[in-house]
């Protein structure tokens, strides 16, 4: 090596640079499989203890009237209560219980169900 300094140049930029590509490509495959592989998807329960609560799921328009209890919600799904009427709903999660009355609910200033149910005949 010390009589070819030009050699052991390009070894070392060689090396360096499959270590650069091999660390590219396996940091974010590494990080990938770490979130893939050690999240869970919580599976929601809504109880309601007073009142009927108004559960959307997602890629639905109809409202569901839920007055005791609805397990294994998907994410994204939306519960509303009415502020008129004394009511209270807990979420239960695997992990942790959320509990929350109609004022804490109903203080965005927008309705809690903005569809209108159709009339009967």
């Amino acid at each position: 090596m010390r009589r070819n300094p030009e050699r052991f140049a390009w070894t070392v930029l060689l090396i360096s640079l499959f270590l650069c590509v091999a660390l590219a490509i396996a940091v974010p495959l590494g990080i990938r499989s770490f979130i893939n592989d050690t999240t869970e998807v919580a599976l929601i329960t809504l109880e309601v203890q007073q009142g009927t609560a108004l559960v959307s799921l997602p890629g639905s328009d109809n409202p569901i009237g839920v007055t005791t209890q609805k397990g294994n919600l998907p994410a994204n799904s939306t519960a509303a209560i009415d502020a008129r009427v004394p009511s209270a709903l807990t979420l239960t999660t695997r992990y942790e219980s959320v509990s929350a009355s109609a004022p804490e609910i109903a203080s965005s200033p927008e309705p809690p169900c903005s569809q209108s149910l159709p009339s009967p005949p």
